[in-house]
């Protein structure tokens, strides 16, 4: 095999390279959670996007991340997305977005 390298991302300018996670969030009774979608810009650091929802899913994912991209009007190719590899962050929705 070949020697792993780890993947750096670097961004000169705002909307290049956000990241995204999912946070778990306590509720108010035991073994209840609401899951935090957070995007955030790596250059500038601002938050470009959020929900909060009761479940965590690829779905809920794709739409925030539609969203924000409309919203801070994305053009194609324009913005690398990083996230970790979980198993939402590794769906095939979230692929094909």
């Amino acid at each position: 095999h070949p020697e792993y390298k780890r993947p750096e991302l670097l961004a000169t300018a705002p909307n290049q390279v956000w990241s995204w996670d999912v946070t778990w969030l306590r509720g108010p009774t035991k073994g209840q959670y609401y899951y935090l979608y957070v995007l955030l810009d790596i250059y500038s650091r601002c938050v470009v996007g959020w929900t909060l929802a009761r479940r965590e899913s690829a779905d809920i994912a794709a739409r925030l991340i539609r969203a924000a991209c409309d919203k801070q009007e994305i053009k194609p190719d324009q913005l690398t997305i990083h996230a970790d590899r979980g198993a939402v962050p590794t769906s095939r929705e979230l692929a094909d977005l």
